[in-house]
């Protein structure tokens, strides 16, 4: 048995039978178990949990802790031995420095771009006379390929597992060891279908498919272990074009293209849309993607737009930069068939704009780059020179240690910003001169979706490198925003508008200014039926499922629901019996004798009451006077306005009528106004004073309003009315006044310093008041 046997043994029997190791243990000869296992596993275990080293490893301290009769050994022997700290040095010398040469041999041959690793990547195989070489495997390298057209498809890793999964392909492992059992080197199950997402990526990643051998991909982190990390690209190997691709450049950068925008699975049974622009809208001045959100209007319609998703998860301190989906897509579209038509027309001529216009901006950016590179090394050498002065000042004891130490971790901070600034900039400089122009990749993709005429997800993708979102200015409808859109291998590119295209854009805003006020007053007239629908139910039901509201009639004074407005009775009999009265009325006023107004209206005030709606009340010139004289009580007249005027009392004109007449019951006195008798103003009652705003009131009620001057006569309210009315005018005038002297500073300090100033204020303080 080797060393390295025993050794192995030995440290799995410690671990894994910790009851029945002992006894083989003590039945091995005591000078070949110190000999073989006190260099590899039990030195390092029992010399650790003497704190020469720490070992992070939770199996080595559990090992210490138990109770092994090896340690016991090793643990009475160490204390008898003073070498053993210099024996354990050395050991740990030899084998740091063994495993040291043994990666400087790999990396020496890996950096020949010769292959140290047994594994083959998946749709290759290796000769056997030359196992450094690698052919194309015909079934695996259709496989791959299929991946890589089904990302760049759009589908996502879980998505490619999923189809692979329902084509019944077989997985790596499972093909390589049906096929190549010689080459698998792995645990596989035979005849396996169940793709992974991982094995998905994995395969997409590997840039062995583009033709390139690939080395150095982990890196071991400690001699002592087994645990690697990925490499960085610095470290990385990549050696190019050493053998056949699987798939093109150009399918390659489609597929991670597409990779980098997918998006995740929508929820069966919600209304949310397919995004066609999926992780190509950027806020403009976070920086972040824009989320597409979905909301619903309030009759519960869906609609979608786009907003920063740093102001919806509050990580920055950033606006909304809201824009609706379907406005992105018709700018997107919009751009897209201008530039198709415009390289149609003039690819030559495009060609050159554009490398014209890449040449502006390689001279411009650089020019600025190297001014500021200027500028940082002048700072530099600036601060070279004051860290040797300040290194002088105290060594000769001009500065103490404590701001020597201060000013130059101060100094020093801000040389190694300036020295990674320096670096940056020089990257961008080698990254401006390597660039190149991809114009034909551009027109060939342009070529392929001539004219679209609708906005798809694949043709977005292709085409579109990322779409830049601004805030908008203003409200709508004069609501500003501007979009940047960046396009793949050429970046943004405008095309200024032709006047064509600049009458064909005004003229669309024509129409959608007219449609807008036609989509307004239709909302206009909707929303006025609705109303009137919803006062018309409102007034249904107040009424109890009637048009029009209870009313009294007028014959005889029961409660019913009218048809109509204009319906004044109940029913027929009431309505033959009001034209019956009518008649009669009609014939008593031929014979010249009084007629009063039926049921029981028996005074004047009633029967002015009752016609309140004619407004008027007179009486004919001719009729008869009673045999008490003119004392008695004058004829009054219900006016019909709707009865033709040929029908009208025709009296005769020997019979004449006073200026003035009195009423003995009501103590008031009437003006004849041409054929009709007024109430006369002489006989206002007299009572409380009635100020300027009560007189004007007065004045407009008998020139505006007789009725209501009337009414107010009848029931005596003729200057109580005016009278409350002029004094809250007063009340409110002094208020108004008060208000204004304090807001135009008009107080008693003026008055004292310039009274007539202070006079000319206050009347004009009062002007303006009343």
């Amino acid at each position: 048995m080797t060393n390295a046997e025993l050794n192995t043994a030995l440290y799995q029997k410690m671990f894994a039978e910790q009851e029945t190791y002992r006894e083989w243990l003590l039945s091995q000869p005591s000078e070949e178990v110190l000999n073989h296992t006190y260099e590899y596993t039990v030195r390092e275990d029992i010399l650790l949990s003497m704190e020469y080293n720490d070992l992070p490893d939770a199996q080595a301290k559990a090992l210490l802790k138990s109770p092994s009769p090896l340690a016991d050994v090793f643990r009475d022997w160490e204390q008898d031995n003073d070498f053993t700290p210099f024996l354990n040095i050395m050991n740990e010398w030899y084998a740091k420095d063994t495993s040291n040469k043994i990666k400087s041999i790999f990396l020496s041959r890996m950096s020949d771009g010769k292959r140290c690793s047994g594994s083959i990547p998946y749709g290759y195989n290796r000769l056997p006379e030359d196992k450094q070489t690698l052919v194309v495997d015909p079934v695996a390298s259709q496989v791959v390929k299929h991946i890589f057209e089904l990302a760049a498809e759009g589908l996502t890793p879980p998505a490619i597992a999923r189809q692979l999964t329902e084509e019944k392909v077989l997985i790596p492992s499972a093909y390589t060891l049906q096929y190549h059992p010689e080459q698998c080197n792995r645990k596989a199950e035979y005849g396996c279908t169940n793709w992974n997402a991982n094995t998905v990526r994995e395969i997409l990643n590997r840039q062995e498919y583009l033709g390139h051998t690939v080395l150095r991909k982990p890196i071991g982190t400690n001699f002592k272990t087994d645990e690697r990390r990925f490499a960085t690209d610095e470290e990385r190997l990549v050696f190019e074009d050493t053998h056949e691709p699987i798939v093109d450049s150009e399918l390659w950068e489609q597929a991670h293209r597409r990779l980098k925008h997918a998006t995740r699975r929508i929820k069966e049974g919600t209304h949310q849309e397919e995004c066609l622009l999926p992780g190509l809208v950027y806020c403009a001045d976070c920086g972040s993607k824009m989320s597409y959100q979905t909301n619903y209007y309030k009759s519960g319609e869906p609609y979608h737009s786009f907003r920063c998703s740093s102001y919806g998860n509050r990580t920055v301190n950033c606006t909304i930069h809201h824009i609706s989906d379907k406005v992105l897509y018709q700018l997107v579209l919009r751009s897209i068939q201008r530039l198709s038509s415009h390289i149609i027309a003039d690819e030559r001529g495009f060609a050159e704009e554009l490398k014209s216009k890449w040449e502006a901006q390689a001279n411009s950016k650089p020019q600025k780059q190297k001014e500021e590179l200027q500028t940082i090394n002048r700072r530099l050498n600036e601060l070279d020179r004051l860290i040797g002065s300040l290194y002088e000042n105290f060594i000769s004891g001009l500065l103490p240690e404590k701001q020597y130490k201060s000013l130059m971790k101060k100094y020093s901070a801000e040389q190694d910003s300036l020295e990674s600034q320096v670096s940056e900039i020089q990257e961008k400089l080698e990254q401006t001169k390597a660039s190149s122009a991809h114009i034909g990749r551009f027109i060939r993709l342009i070529k392929k979706y001539k004219q679209p005429a609708e906005l798809t997800k694949e043709m977005a993708c292709e085409l579109i490198d990322k779409i830049v979102i601004h805030e908008a200015i203003g409200k709508k409808p004069n609501r500003q925003q501007q979009v940047d859109i960046y396009y793949n291998f050429i970046g943004q590119f405008d095309l200024p508008l032709s006047e064509k295209e600049t009458a064909e854009a005004k003229r669309k805003a024509e129409r959608e200014a007219a449609e807008k006020v036609k989509r307004k007053k239709n909302r206009q007239r909707e929303s006025n039926v609705a109303h009137r629908a919803k006062a018309k139910a409102e007034r249904w039901a107040a009424n109890d499922g009637h048009k029009y509201p209870k009313r009294i009639c007028e014959q005889c004074g029961k409660e019913f629901y009218p048809n109509s407005t204009r319906q004044r009775f109940c029913n027929t009999d009431c309505t033959k019996a009001h034209q019956q009265a009518e008649k009669e009325k009609e014939t008593l006023c031929r014979k010249g004798q009084p007629h009063l107004p039926s049921k029981g209206l028996q005074d004047l005030r009633h029967a002015l009451l009752a016609v309140q709606r004619s407004g008027r009340c007179y009486a004919p010139r001719n009729v008869r006077q009673s045999t008490a004289g003119r004392n008695s009580l004058p004829i009054i007249i219900v006016s019909n306005p709707s009865r033709k005027p040929e029908k009208q009392y025709k009296f005769k004109e020997e019979h004449t009528m006073e200026k003035f007449i009195t009423d003995e019951r009501t103590g008031l006195r009437y003006e004849l106004v041409g054929d009709y008798y007024l109430i006369a103003g002489e006989d206002e009652p007299e009572g409380r004073p009635i100020g300027v705003w009560g007189q004007r009131h007065l004045r407009y009620l008998k020139q505006h309003r007789k009725v209501l001057y009337s009414e107010l006569l009848i029931s005596g309210k003729l200057n109580d009315y005016p009278a409350d009315l002029n004094e809250q005018a007063e009340e409110l005038f002094s208020r108004l006044v008060k208000q204004l002297a304090e807001k135009e500073s008009v107080t008693e300090a003026l008055k004292a310093e310039n009274q007539m100033l202070w006079v000319q204020k206050i009347q004009k303080l009062g002007f303006c008041s009343r």
